[in-house]
């Protein structure tokens, strides 16, 4: 059987460190950018929490001025029931109100130190308070001395509706500005969360990239490999000049045929050929036109024998033939008569024709040896007794 085989410089080798370079370049790219996206996640995360913080900071403004409007409606409300019923009971309200007043103003204070614009306009809300404070105490100490009369006749005058009129317009500014703040901020969150998205996103898609990249790459190599170790395996097992088995593997197919031909009952032969006439066309032609010739006789035994058979080179201009599931002497001859008429027909090199013959020694297994090695060496041992008698024909080993 004829086997192809590539050249030794087509074979080249795919080390491992190759593939351990992809795995090193892979991390090398991805871990950096693994570093960075968590490093950008930090730090859009960090000012996603300030701006958070900005968004909470804003309604907490917003609350405390509803909540400074509101009290103060709370003691105007307490005032008026005191007003108009003389019951010291609606006082609670009021009295609870300009209690709280003050720590209600003092927290907006604080809440807006970061805004001059909010700082200068509750200085006028507290100008206000300060003065609606003044016309509610007024009222109710005139209602305790003089009587309701004299604190409906303050009422009446609309100072305190005026106090509470600015004041209300005054703080719709205060929360309008606010409100300003609070779509700014909420926008600077928005797009601080959506570029830690976008980021997480394009970092996603960069390490699959490079993981897709790291397998196919790994991949091929290890395909590459893989073949590449499929043809040493083939060159370690074969000639390079024919492509034929080399005699390592021509003993590991014999023991093969062996181990059959026992399973079988049958019998296993190995035919022993030696060139008739080979050294002179090597020393007349050259070396190039012997190789071409060895070719051509490996191409042309390779025609002779069955599928189950394997041709082997043994070195120099030697051969074997090892077939197996063999039933009769009469099969071997056919197949040892075909060889020396194939070789017989004239090889054409280059410009020359050259002719040859073949010599054949045959050995069987069980009839002759029982062992690899000794049936190689029965049938070169009578490869060289048909020498001795003429040539260019084919002998079985002497029956013991």
């Amino acid at each position: 059987m004829k086997m192809h085989v590539d050249t030794a410089s087509d074979l080249q080798d795919v080390p491992h460190e190759r593939i351990k370079s992809i795995g090193y370049y892979a991390v090398m790219f991805g871990l950096p950018i693994m570093v960075i996206i968590i490093g950008i996640n930090f730090w859009v995360g960090q000012k996603s929490e300030e701006a958070r913080k900005w968004v909470t900071h804003t309604y907490e403004v917003q609350v405390a001025l509803s909540l400074v409007l509101s009290t103060l409606q709370d003691a105007e409300t307490g005032q008026r029931g005191y007003l108009l019923t003389g019951d010291v009971d609606y006082l609670e309200p009021y009295l609870v109100a300009i209690s709280q007043l003050d720590g209600i103003v003092a927290g907006v204070q604080k809440l807006t130190l970061d805004n001059p614009k909010q700082q200068q306009w509750l200085k006028q809300a507290a100008f206000l308070i300060d003065g609606k404070l003044k016309e509610l105490d007024e009222t109710v100490m005139l209602i305790k001395k003089q009587g309701q009369e004299s604190a409906i006749s303050i009422v009446n005058t609309g100072k305190g509706k005026r106090i509470m009129d600015e004041l209300r317009s005054l703080i719709s500014v205060m929360q309008a500005e606010e409100n300003s703040l609070l779509t700014e901020r909420n926008q600077i969150l928005y797009k601080n969360e959506l570029l830690a998205r976008s980021i997480e996103f394009v970092g996603f898609i960069l390490i699959i990239l490079i993981g897709i990249f790291a397998f196919t790459r790994t991949r091929a190599l290890l395909v590459m490999q893989s073949e590449a170790e499929e043809k040493l395996r083939h060159m370690a097992n074969h000639d390079l000049l024919t492509g034929l088995a080399t005699r390592r593997l021509g003993i590991e197919y014999i023991s093969f045929a062996l181990a059959e031909a026992r399973r079988h009952k049958s019998k296993a032969a190995v035919l022993f050929i030696d060139l008739d006439g080979f050294k002179a066309i090597n020393d007349t032609l050259g070396h190039d036109a012997g190789d071409c010739l060895l070719r051509g006789v490996a191409e042309r035994l390779s025609h002779c024998v069955r599928e189950v058979d394997l041709v082997v080179r043994v070195g120099g201009d030697e051969f074997m033939i090892v077939m197996t599931s063999i039933n009769s002497r009469e099969d071997i001859a056919r197949i040892a008569q075909k060889v020396i008429n194939a070789l017989a027909r004239p090889f054409q090199l280059a410009d020359e024709n050259a002719s040859i013959g073949a010599s054949i020694g045959i050995a069987l297994y069980p009839d002759h040896e029982q062992e690899p090695d000794a049936l190689v060496k029965r049938a070169d041992v009578t490869m060289y007794e048909v020498k001795g008698r003429g040539k260019n024909h084919f002998a079985f080993a002497a029956d013991e």
